[in-house]
């Protein structure tokens, strides 16, 4: 018996640390400037979905000491399996959201470096003309 407590509570304790990862994941993605309307877009039902497990997995946590904990163990371990399966789904789906932005947030960066490129060049052709003109620099 008290191995399979200590199982549910491990699953319990897994899912709020999956969960714990996706919030920091979700920070860190903020702070690093990848968040964009995608993003946020994604990261919605991500954060509900680990909400959700959290919850779950407090509510139980919270149980286990109780004596009518023993009586509830075969509906705790389902409880905790969709909980570590909601967490484990989130926390890949928020890897996924964050690969995504960041290969957005490079690209964008890529196309401002082309475009820079080209407004130099449109300005060094400019110039060049401008001297090549009777009456230009080179008069």
């Amino acid at each position: 018996m008290d191995a399979k407590i200590t199982e549910i509570k491990f699953k319990f304790c897994n899912a709020l640390i999956n969960g714990e990862t996706v919030h920091a994941a979700y920070n860190h993605a903020n702070k690093s400037g990848l968040e964009d309307n995608v993003f946020e877009a994604a990261a919605a039902p991500i954060l509900e979905l680990v909400e959700t497990s959290i919850m779950r997995s407090d509510q139980w946590l919270n149980h286990v000491s109780r004596p009518v904990f023993l009586r509830s163990i075969p509906e705790a371990e389902k409880e905790a399996d969709e909980a570590l399966k909601e967490s484990e789904k989130a926390l890949e789906r928020m890897q996924v959201a964050v690969t995504a932005a960041t290969e957005r947030k490079n690209a964008r960066k890529e196309g401002r470096k082309k475009d820079e490129a080209k407004e130099q060049a449109r300005k060094k052709t400019k110039v060049g003309e401008a001297s090549n003109k009777p009456g230009g620099s080179n008069a």
